[in-house]
């Protein structure tokens, strides 16, 4: 008998034990690390200046790329429209939807990593631009519902791809009526076309001609940035500092490119005056370069 009870007494005890152990095992390893949680991922946020736009007029849009974890994150991509790591998921109103992808040719583009603490961001602004572009993602008028998904890597995690989709912006893309039409139905044709074929020179006539016909509407001042850009290649840059003054001052996507260019350029034209002054004399301030071009 009191052989029979050491023998349940010791069969309790190795059950206890190993019971014991179990629970040990389990509290090292609990389930909330079995199933482990994806890393932190940076949030997207975009918008666009307007909510409706031309057909064919260019639209901005601006990122809001930040870190809203806990944690650092180093990342690297470009954030670019074109630049083969942003892509455009467009609905139209009928509920058809479509992928208008970036740029597989700049898949070379290379971007330094980046590393955003908790609260951090990052603006960038990029230009939806082009014919065939803006045909392949917005072929008709009406309202469009764009969310843009963007992929990086994660520097922190073995170069992880990593893709995160931004809000929908509502876009309503309308027709171009009168003047407006005729400088969208010039762009389609002439300026299109002169574009496609190499011949610099003919291209600057044909942006001038738009410019001198169409320079009140709403695509004239694209236009005239890039006419100026032209006659910078070919080296009249007299031309090109006349051509920006006309948009120096606006507010659009270029406009800091503007100001810049046109202060290169006057100090090319008129180089800076490098002679010591006497004691006292205070240095002369420099107009600004449109106030040198005489109309």
């Amino acid at each position: 008998m009191l052989k029979k009870l050491k023998t349940s007494l010791l069969v309790a005890i190795i059950i206890s034990v190993l019971f014991g152990m179990f629970i040990g095992f389990t509290q090292i390893y609990p389930a909330s690390t079995q199933a482990q949680t994806e890393n932190p991922k940076l949030t997207l946020e975009v918008s666009t200046p307007q909510s409706s736009y031309l057909q064919l007029e260019p639209i901005p849009f601006q990122f809001n790329l930040s870190n809203q974890t806990n944690q650092p994150i180093t990342w690297k991509g470009i954030l670019l429209l074109f630049g083969g790591n942003v892509d455009l998921l467009i609905q139209e109103q009928n509920g058809s939807e479509s992928r208008f992808a970036g740029s597989k040719y700049a898949v070379g583009l290379s971007k330094i990593p980046e590393t955003l603490n908790p609260g951090q961001s990052r603006q960038v602004t990029d230009l939806f631009r082009g014919v065939k572009e803006f045909e392949a993602a917005f072929p008709r008028p009406g309202n469009y519902q764009v969310r843009v998904e963007f992929t990086y890597k994660d520097v922190s995690d073995e170069q992880k791809r990593v893709t995160i989709l931004s809000n929908p912006v509502s876009i309503n893309i309308r027709e171009p009526q009168n003047f407006n039409r005729q400088a969208y139905d010039y762009i389609k044709g002439p300026l299109q076309t002169r574009l496609t074929q190499n011949n610099v020179e003919a291209t600057a006539q044909v942006q001038q001609d738009f410019v001198n016909n169409y320079g009140s509407t709403v695509y004239a001042k694209y236009v005239i940035f890039d006419l100026a850009r032209t006659y910078q290649f070919l080296g009249e840059d007299l031309k090109a500092l006349r051509e920006l003054c006309k948009i120096s001052g606006e507010n659009f996507y270029y406009s800091k490119q503007v100001e810049r260019t046109l202060r290169l350029i006057d100090v090319k034209l008129h180089p800076l005056d490098l002679t010591p002054l006497p004691e006292n004399v205070p240095t002369p301030v420099r107009p600004h370069p449109c106030a040198r071009v005489q109309n």
